[in-house]
Protein backbone atom coordinates (compact mmCIF):
# COMPACT_ATOMS: atom_id res chain seq x y z
CA UNK A 1 0.00 0.00 0.00
CA UNK A 2 1.34 3.43 -0.93
CA UNK A 3 2.25 6.02 1.69
CA UNK A 4 -0.54 8.26 0.41
CA UNK A 5 -3.13 5.52 0.90
CA UNK A 6 -1.72 4.71 4.34
CA UNK A 7 -1.97 8.35 5.38
CA UNK A 8 -5.53 8.51 4.00
CA UNK A 9 -6.54 5.35 5.89
CA UNK A 10 -4.83 6.54 9.07
CA UNK A 11 -6.57 9.92 8.87
CA UNK A 12 -10.03 8.42 8.50
CA UNK A 13 -9.37 5.82 11.20
CA UNK A 14 -8.33 8.55 13.61
CA UNK A 15 -11.35 10.66 12.58
CA UNK A 16 -13.75 7.77 13.19
CA UNK A 17 -12.12 7.05 16.53
CA UNK A 18 -12.38 10.73 17.45
CA UNK A 19 -16.11 10.71 16.71
CA UNK A 20 -16.62 7.66 18.94
CA UNK A 21 -14.65 9.29 21.77
CA UNK A 22 -16.58 12.54 21.33
CA UNK A 23 -19.94 10.77 21.44
CA UNK A 24 -18.90 8.86 24.56
CA UNK A 25 -17.96 12.15 26.20
CA UNK A 26 -21.35 13.66 25.33
CA UNK A 27 -23.23 10.66 26.70
CA UNK A 28 -21.22 10.75 29.93
CA UNK A 29 -21.77 14.51 30.33
CA UNK A 30 -25.55 14.22 29.89
CA UNK A 31 -25.81 11.24 32.25
CA UNK A 32 -23.71 13.06 34.83
CA UNK A 33 -26.29 15.84 35.11
CA UNK A 34 -29.59 14.27 33.99
CA UNK A 35 -30.60 11.20 35.97
CA UNK A 36 -32.09 8.12 34.43
CA UNK A 37 -35.42 8.75 36.16
CA UNK A 38 -35.56 12.36 34.94
CA UNK A 39 -35.07 11.27 31.34
CA UNK A 40 -37.40 8.26 31.67
CA UNK A 41 -40.16 10.45 33.09
CA UNK A 42 -39.76 12.96 30.25
CA UNK A 43 -40.13 10.18 27.67
CA UNK A 44 -43.14 8.89 29.56
CA UNK A 45 -44.75 12.34 29.55
CA UNK A 46 -44.20 12.70 25.80
CA UNK A 47 -45.87 9.36 25.08
CA UNK A 48 -48.73 9.92 27.51
CA UNK A 49 -49.40 13.37 26.02
CA UNK A 50 -49.50 11.91 22.51
CA UNK A 51 -51.97 9.23 23.63
CA UNK A 52 -54.15 11.95 25.13
CA UNK A 53 -53.98 14.00 21.95
CA UNK A 54 -54.92 11.00 19.84
CA UNK A 55 -57.93 10.21 22.02
CA UNK A 56 -59.16 13.82 21.91
CA UNK A 57 -58.89 13.87 18.13
CA UNK A 58 -60.69 10.56 17.72
CA UNK A 59 -63.41 11.51 20.23
CA UNK A 60 -63.99 14.72 18.29
CA UNK A 61 -64.58 12.81 15.06
CA UNK A 62 -61.79 14.57 13.16
CA UNK A 63 -60.35 12.96 10.05
CA UNK A 64 -57.39 13.34 7.71
CA UNK A 65 -55.06 16.29 8.19
CA UNK A 66 -57.53 17.86 10.59
CA UNK A 67 -57.21 14.85 12.88
CA UNK A 68 -53.41 15.13 12.82
CA UNK A 69 -53.49 18.84 13.60
CA UNK A 70 -55.87 18.38 16.52
CA UNK A 71 -53.91 15.43 17.91
CA UNK A 72 -50.62 17.29 17.54
CA UNK A 73 -51.89 20.49 19.14
CA UNK A 74 -53.52 18.65 22.05
CA UNK A 75 -50.41 16.53 22.60
CA UNK A 76 -48.23 19.63 22.63
CA UNK A 77 -50.48 21.40 25.13
CA UNK A 78 -50.71 18.32 27.37
CA UNK A 79 -46.94 17.84 27.38
CA UNK A 80 -46.27 21.52 28.00
CA UNK A 81 -48.46 21.47 31.10
CA UNK A 82 -46.89 18.28 32.43
CA UNK A 83 -43.37 19.48 31.64
CA UNK A 84 -43.78 22.80 33.43
CA UNK A 85 -45.35 21.24 36.51
CA UNK A 86 -43.08 18.19 36.78
CA UNK A 87 -39.53 19.38 36.12
CA UNK A 88 -39.19 21.97 38.95
CA UNK A 89 -40.11 19.38 41.57
CA UNK A 90 -37.74 16.73 40.27
CA UNK A 91 -34.30 18.25 40.33
CA UNK A 92 -34.60 20.67 37.44
CA UNK A 93 -35.84 24.14 36.57
CA UNK A 94 -37.74 25.65 33.65
CA UNK A 95 -36.20 28.41 31.55
CA UNK A 96 -38.32 30.21 28.98
CA UNK A 97 -36.43 33.46 28.55
CA UNK A 98 -32.69 33.18 29.23
CA UNK A 99 -30.80 29.94 29.88
CA UNK A 100 -29.17 30.21 33.34
CA UNK A 101 -25.44 30.97 33.24
CA UNK A 102 -25.59 32.13 29.62
CA UNK A 103 -26.67 35.05 27.48
CA UNK A 104 -28.76 32.74 25.28
CA UNK A 105 -32.40 33.78 24.95
CA UNK A 106 -35.06 31.12 24.35
CA UNK A 107 -38.70 31.34 23.30
CA UNK A 108 -39.98 27.97 24.47
CA UNK A 109 -39.80 26.06 27.74
CA UNK A 110 -36.43 24.37 28.31
CA UNK A 111 -35.59 22.06 31.23
CA UNK A 112 -32.42 23.04 33.08
CA UNK A 113 -30.33 20.38 34.82
CA UNK A 114 -27.21 22.28 35.80
CA UNK A 115 -25.21 22.76 32.57
CA UNK A 116 -27.53 20.51 30.53
CA UNK A 117 -30.59 22.02 28.85
CA UNK A 118 -33.32 19.78 27.45
CA UNK A 119 -36.05 20.75 24.98
CA UNK A 120 -38.11 18.95 22.34
CA UNK A 121 -38.94 19.21 18.67
CA UNK A 122 -40.78 17.27 15.98
CA UNK A 123 -39.21 15.76 12.87
CA UNK A 124 -40.53 13.63 10.04
CA UNK A 125 -37.69 11.19 9.35
CA UNK A 126 -34.77 9.86 11.35
CA UNK A 127 -31.80 12.25 11.44
CA UNK A 128 -33.84 15.14 10.03
CA UNK A 129 -32.64 18.45 11.38
CA UNK A 130 -35.43 20.17 13.32
CA UNK A 131 -36.63 23.58 12.22
CA UNK A 132 -33.88 26.09 13.16
CA UNK A 133 -36.07 28.44 15.17
CA UNK A 134 -34.42 31.10 17.32
CA UNK A 135 -34.33 28.95 20.44
CA UNK A 136 -32.61 25.97 18.81
CA UNK A 137 -30.27 27.99 16.64
CA UNK A 138 -29.10 30.08 19.59
CA UNK A 139 -28.88 27.22 22.08
CA UNK A 140 -27.01 24.95 19.66
CA UNK A 141 -24.02 27.25 20.10
CA UNK A 142 -23.69 25.90 23.63
CA UNK A 143 -22.57 22.58 22.18
CA UNK A 144 -19.31 24.09 20.95
CA UNK A 145 -17.34 22.28 23.67
CA UNK A 146 -18.29 19.00 22.00
CA UNK A 147 -17.82 20.36 18.50
CA UNK A 148 -14.45 22.16 18.52
CA UNK A 149 -14.27 22.66 14.77
CA UNK A 150 -17.55 24.51 14.80
CA UNK A 151 -16.76 26.54 17.90
CA UNK A 152 -18.18 30.02 17.87
CA UNK A 153 -17.15 32.97 19.98
CA UNK A 154 -20.37 33.85 21.79
CA UNK A 155 -18.83 35.55 24.79
CA UNK A 156 -19.47 32.76 27.29
CA UNK A 157 -17.21 31.38 30.02
CA UNK A 158 -15.37 28.19 29.04
CA UNK A 159 -17.44 25.80 31.18
CA UNK A 160 -18.96 22.91 29.30
CA UNK A 161 -22.66 23.12 28.53
CA UNK A 162 -24.91 20.96 26.40
CA UNK A 163 -28.22 21.63 24.66
CA UNK A 164 -30.15 18.40 24.16
CA UNK A 165 -33.22 17.82 22.00
CA UNK A 166 -35.78 15.06 22.29
CA UNK A 167 -36.94 14.57 18.71
CA UNK A 168 -40.38 13.01 18.27
CA UNK A 169 -41.57 11.22 15.13
CA UNK A 170 -45.25 10.37 15.03
CA UNK A 171 -46.41 6.90 14.13
CA UNK A 172 -47.98 6.97 10.63
CA UNK A 173 -50.22 4.06 11.62
CA UNK A 174 -51.38 5.32 15.02
CA UNK A 175 -52.48 8.90 15.61
CA UNK A 176 -51.98 8.47 19.36
CA UNK A 177 -48.40 7.19 19.31
CA UNK A 178 -44.85 8.07 18.37
CA UNK A 179 -42.93 5.87 16.00
CA UNK A 180 -39.79 6.82 17.92
CA UNK A 181 -38.20 9.42 20.15
CA UNK A 182 -34.54 10.23 19.54
CA UNK A 183 -32.07 12.10 21.72
CA UNK A 184 -29.86 14.52 19.80
CA UNK A 185 -27.12 17.06 20.35
CA UNK A 186 -26.83 19.58 17.52
CA UNK A 187 -23.51 20.77 16.17
CA UNK A 188 -22.87 24.34 17.22
CA UNK A 189 -23.40 25.68 13.69
CA UNK A 190 -26.66 23.68 13.26
CA UNK A 191 -25.18 21.76 10.33
CA UNK A 192 -25.68 18.27 11.79
CA UNK A 193 -25.51 16.23 14.98
CA UNK A 194 -22.66 15.53 17.37
CA UNK A 195 -24.84 12.81 18.92
CA UNK A 196 -27.97 11.12 17.60
CA UNK A 197 -29.42 8.04 19.30
CA UNK A 198 -32.71 6.33 20.00
CA UNK A 199 -33.82 7.69 23.37
CA UNK A 200 -34.65 4.28 24.83
CA UNK A 201 -31.21 3.00 23.80
CA UNK A 202 -29.64 6.01 25.48
CA UNK A 203 -31.75 5.36 28.58
CA UNK A 204 -30.57 1.74 28.73
CA UNK A 205 -27.00 3.03 28.80
CA UNK A 206 -27.46 4.25 32.36
CA UNK A 207 -26.96 0.64 33.38
CA UNK A 208 -28.87 -1.71 35.60
CA UNK A 209 -31.38 -0.07 37.92
CA UNK A 210 -33.77 -1.28 40.54
CA UNK A 211 -37.00 -2.26 38.81
CA UNK A 212 -38.90 -0.20 41.36
CA UNK A 213 -37.34 3.00 40.00
CA UNK A 214 -38.44 2.35 36.41
CA UNK A 215 -41.56 4.45 35.68
CA UNK A 216 -44.61 2.41 34.72
CA UNK A 217 -45.85 3.37 31.25
CA UNK A 218 -49.41 3.21 32.57
CA UNK A 219 -48.63 5.29 35.64
CA UNK A 220 -48.03 8.56 33.82
CA UNK A 221 -48.40 11.84 35.70
CA UNK A 222 -51.94 13.21 35.91
CA UNK A 223 -53.06 13.59 32.30
CA UNK A 224 -55.99 15.90 32.87
CA UNK A 225 -55.72 18.42 30.04
CA UNK A 226 -57.09 21.91 29.88
CA UNK A 227 -56.28 23.69 26.67
CA UNK A 228 -55.54 27.39 26.94
CA UNK A 229 -58.49 29.69 26.50
CA UNK A 230 -58.87 31.71 23.32
CA UNK A 231 -56.24 29.74 21.47
CA UNK A 232 -55.88 30.49 17.77
CA UNK A 233 -56.69 27.52 15.50
CA UNK A 234 -53.71 25.24 15.03
CA UNK A 235 -52.45 25.42 11.45
CA UNK A 236 -49.87 22.72 10.99
CA UNK A 237 -47.00 23.34 13.37
CA UNK A 238 -43.41 24.15 12.79
CA UNK A 239 -42.80 22.19 9.58
CA UNK A 240 -45.49 23.58 7.34
CA UNK A 241 -48.46 21.79 5.79
CA UNK A 242 -48.00 18.12 5.07
CA UNK A 243 -44.93 17.73 7.25
CA UNK A 244 -44.89 17.99 11.04
CA UNK A 245 -48.14 17.94 12.97
CA UNK A 246 -47.02 19.45 16.26
CA UNK A 247 -46.01 23.03 16.91
CA UNK A 248 -43.58 24.46 19.42
CA UNK A 249 -44.96 27.29 21.47
CA UNK A 250 -42.88 30.21 20.25
CA UNK A 251 -42.76 33.87 21.11
CA UNK A 252 -41.24 36.59 19.01
CA UNK A 253 -38.89 35.09 16.46
CA UNK A 254 -38.73 31.69 18.23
Amino acid sequence: MSRKKLRYKSYHTQTALGVVVQQSAIRAFIRQHVTRDQLADDLQMLRAARRKGGRLSEDGGFQGKGALRVAGYAAHEAYEQLFRSYVPGHGGAIADHVLPGTNITVHQAVAVYGPVYVARATINCRRDLPTPNATRKNAAQLNAAFDPQGKLDIGLPPEKRCFVLLLTRRDPQDIGAYEAIDIAVLMSDFSGFSLYEDADTFLAGYGEVNAESVPDQQAAPNMGIKLRGKVQPFTGGEHGEGQGDEGDTQKGSG
